[in-house]
């Protein structure tokens, strides 16, 4: 079993926020953020918004995500590219905090293929 080393944790966080628009904002078609991985773990605080779906690059199933006001999520690292795109009728606003493994980490490369 490979030891915890709590300094890994404390010394490693980075904050961000995101706002994306609602269709009632962009004229009918729902803003959303680019492509991109989860690189790492991190913690999602819901400001506003009610309704996300999580659209995928290689075409599986679109997730929708119901979301409330305070809500808090964990999330673990995750391959897939992906992206938000909000659905709902209300702004969707969120601030995360990434646990990253070293100081030059991106939190959340996005897909640079295009």
């Amino acid at each position: 079993m490979e030891k915890f080393n709590e300094t890994d944790w404390r010394s490693a966080g980075v904050a961000s926020s995101r706002k994306l628009p609602g269709p009632a904002t962009t004229a009918g078609a729902g803003g959303g953020d680019t492509l991109a991985s989860r690189s790492f773990y991190r913690v999602t605080v819901v400001l506003s918004g009610d309704l996300l779906n999580i659209e995928f690059r290689d075409g599986r199933e679109t997730l929708p995500w119901k979301s409330t006001v305070g809500e808090v999520d964990w999330s673990e690292p995750s391959d897939p590219l992906h992206r938000a795109v909000n659905v709902g009728k209300e702004v969707f606003e969120e601030v995360v905090t990434f646990f990253l493994d070293r100081p030059d980490a991106v939190p959340q490369p996005e897909d640079d293929s295009n």
